[in-house]
């Protein structure tokens, strides 16, 4: 029983020699549980008992669901006290943020470590094992509807607009909108800006998103910026639709909700299109033609036309409803020598019979008019003579200008 324990002892010494110089490779998580969009770390460390003449070669853990990322500083070298001996080595932090509730597994992986061995001109390789490593991702039970679940220590939205609100087909309007986040990364918030026209007035050409984070002692934080520009395409009124983001506040277990109002718009109707050159063109030719045309038919008829109107004048200036106006005129005007010569010329234009039993009537109303202006003993109704004696005359125009004419023997004083 002693021999065999003594010769077992002896096959494992030189095994357990060579052990004590391997590289010694740890994967720690810095919490197996966290919420979804809070980071959680992975450290790994590699330490050989002299030196690494490269750096090792570290696995990659992408997969879906998790944001896997190498933070600022994220590697740096380290020494460890084993056994009495002095070990260096380098370290690296990777940041692990659940981008959804669930449970996920890190798969075993290797750790390629190139050291220096007991012959420093000789380096010696090793495919290092890392155990699978479990963590979960939840959701609070308050922020269980929100899609996707915003968890954060703040989150605040503010809009610039560039242009409108009033546009003319053709002019552009930009909206900026931008998110600033703490407590988590931007990456995690959702697109706000729709790629797609909000009516078919506009014509939306979006912009590349832009993010940037930071980190602050572990705390993430960082903002977002989208921009989008629209074309007037069309007319009437319309609006770029509000904004509105559910979050989850850490600090105070809540649900809040940022909003940014919508943005009014009124588009006039486009401009007429200007004719093109062609049209133009045959427009002016058309006009010419018609000119032309227009210029000689009033060559043709204007003489005629003129004789005709001459010839009319003169015969309307020799009938006596001529003459009739003309003596309406000079009673308005209260002109009696007047109203004597266009009477005269009237009763004269007058058949004989109507102008024998017209001049008793005119005679009479002139002799009124003429006792009226120039006697001494004036009538106590002078001034209402004139107004009569127009109002005779015109009653002695419509029956004498009539062809069935009808008067009655009124006389001057008459209403």
């Amino acid at each position: 029983m002693r021999l065999g324990a003594f010769l077992f002892f002896l096959v494992l010494s030189p095994m357990a020699a060579q052990s004590e110089t391997r590289p010694l490779v740890t994967a720690t998580l810095s919490s197996e549980k966290t919420a979804v969009g809070q980071p959680l770390f992975l450290t790994i460390e590699v330490l050989v008992s002299t030196f690494m003449p490269v750096p090792p070669q570290f696995p990659d853990f992408d997969q879906a669901g998790l944001l896997v990322q190498l933070p600022p500083r994220s590697g740096s070298p380290l020494s460890r006290r084993i056994d009495g001996d002095s070990w260096s080595g380098v370290s690296r932090r990777y940041r692990i943020i659940p981008l959804q509730e669930g449970r996920y597994s890190l798969p075993a992986a290797e750790v390629l470590v190139t050291w220096a061995g007991d012959d420093i001109s000789t380096p010696q390789q090793a495919l290092v094992p890392l155990p699978a490593l479990q963590l979960r991702a939840t959701v609070p039970e308050a922020a269980a509807d929100l899609d996707p679940p915003v968890l954060a220590a703040g989150l605040e939205l503010e809009q610039t607009i560039e242009g409108g609100p009033e546009l003319n087909a053709g002019d552009a309007i930009t909206r900026t909108v931008t998110a600033t986040i703490s407590g988590t990364t931007p990456i995690l918030l959702p697109r706000l800006l729709a790629t797609d026209s909000p009516s078919a007035a506009l014509r939306a050409y979006p912009a590349e998103i832009r993010s940037e984070e930071t980190e602050d002692r572990g705390k993430l934080a960082g903002r977002r910026i989208e921009q989008v520009s629209y074309v007037a395409v069309g007319e009437g009124s319309t609006e770029l639709p509000e904004i509105a983001l559910a979050w989850y506040d850490l600090s105070s277990a809540t649900v809040k909700t940022a909003v940014l109002p919508a943005v009014p718009l009124s588009i006039s109707p486009p401009p007429p299109v200007p004719p093109s050159p062609a049209k133009i063109i045959v427009w002016v030719l058309t006009a010419l033609c018609a000119g032309a045309g227009f210029w000689k038919l009033y060559r043709v008829a204007a003489p005629p036309v003129k004789t005709r109107m001459k010839l009319w004048q003169a015969r309307y200036m020799q009938s006596q409803r001529y003459a009739h106006r003309k003596i309406l005129a000079a009673l308005s005007a209260r002109n009696l020598f007047a109203a004597q010569s266009a009477t005269a010329t009237w009763l004269d234009r007058l058949p004989d019979a109507q102008s024998n039993d017209t001049k008793p009537q005119t005679n009479e109303m002139l002799a009124a008019l003429g006792e009226a202006q120039f006697s001494t003993r004036v009538p106590a109704d002078s001034k209402n003579l004139w107004r009569r004696a127009l109002l005779r005359a015109r009653r002695l125009g419509v029956r004498k200008n009539d062809a069935k004419s009808v008067y009655l023997p009124d006389t001057l004083n008459d209403d």
